[in-house]
C-alpha cells in the first residue's frame, strides 16, 4: 500500500533546521541513516520508520540555496520503496541506475545484522 502525502514545502522546519527523517523508535538492526542519491537537482532520500518505509522526493533552489521537498511516499514493503526510488532514477541513464541499485542493495543488506538474516 502506497501513500502519497503533499509536498511539505510550507512546514514548520525552517532554513538550517534538518526535516525529520525517521522515528526513534526504530527496531534493534535498522538502519537510522538514510539512503540519499542525486541526479541534476533532484535528491532522494528512502528511510525505514518504524511503520513504514519513506522516500521524498527533494529538489533544490538555487535562489534560496535550499532544497524543497516535491512529494514524499509511506510503503508497507521494501521492494515497494525499492521500485519507487530507482523508477525515479530511470531518466538518469543506465550507468547511474546500475550504480544506484548496487548502492541500494548494499544498504538494504546493511539494515539487519548479518547473524539475524
Amino acid at each position: 500500500m502506497t501513500e502519497w502525502s503533499p509536498p511539505m514545502g510550507d512546514s514548520s522546519h525552517g532554513p538550517g533546521q534538518a526535516l525529520p527523517v525517521a522515528d526513534s523508535q526504530l527496531p534493534p538492526g535498522l538502519a537510522t541513516v538514510p539512503f540519499a542519491c542525486q541526479h541534476g537537482a533532484r535528491l532522494l532520500l528512502l528511510v525505514v520508520g518504524s511503520w513504514a518505509w519513506t522516500l521524498a522526493e527533494l529538489r533544490f533552489d538555487p535562489v534560496a540555496c535550499s532544497y524543497v521537498e516535491v512529494q514524499r511516499a509511506h510503503f508497507a514493503w521494501p521492494r515497494e520503496a525499492a521500485g519507487a526510488l530507482l523508477s525515479r532514477m530511470v531518466a538518469a541513464g543506465s550507468p547511474t541506475l546500475e550504480q544506484t541499485a548496487d548502492r541500494l542493495a548494499r544498504w538494504l543488506d546493511d539494515l539487519t545484522p548479518s547473524s539475524s538474516r
